[in-house]
């Protein structure tokens, strides 16, 4: 009976490793889907010449709500500069302030009347945004294999030490 109070334990450990690799894995989709929307963003504002807010209506995706609540702001507050539309968007947690910068760079970019101005700053942030996604994936990769061998490791650990 003394195994089956040490699987709790063990189990725990396994599921925490676990864990920690998920987190990786949809840290990496979450940029593979902004890195997606910037793409259609850049390509409506720039290769069809549409405006800021036509350019957002038309790439708006259910794995980006930012682009949903930048739309909303937009149009509920037409007068209100970027810089305050972009304050005001709430940011999904896996997001790192670097990631956050490149954003709203881009998105600064993506709302100057300028079209040469917004041509190359939304290229600049796009470069800068593929190498931030190059990096979370090697740390994916690096990583879930060691998260979740640790989780094992610790679990077979925990479970020898309480039978």
């Amino acid at each position: 009976m003394n195994w089956f109070f040490a699987l709790a334990p063990a189990a725990a450990c396994v599921l925490a490793g676990q864990g920690g690799a998920m987190r990786l894995q949809k840290r990496v989709k979450l940029l593979e889907c902004w890195d997606a929307a910037l793409a259609r963003l850049e390509s409506a504002a720039v290769d069809a010449g549409l405006g800021s807010a036509d350019a957002l209506g038309r790439c708006v995706q259910k794995h980006t709500p930012q682009l949903s609540q930048l739309l909303a702001l937009m149009e509920a507050q037409p007068a209100s500069s970027p810089e305050s539309w972009l304050s005001s968007l709430s940011w999904e947690e896996p997001l790192s302030s670097r990631e956050k910068e490149i954003l709203t760079g881009f998105f600064l970019s993506f709302l100057s009347p300028f079209p040469e101005a917004q041509s190359r700053g939304m290229g600049y942030a796009r470069q800068r945004w593929r190498e931030a996604l190059g990096e979370a994936q090697k740390a994916r990769e690096a990583n879930a294999k060691l998260y979740r061998s640790l989780g094992w490791l610790s679990g077979a650990a925990l479970f020898i030490l309480f039978c």
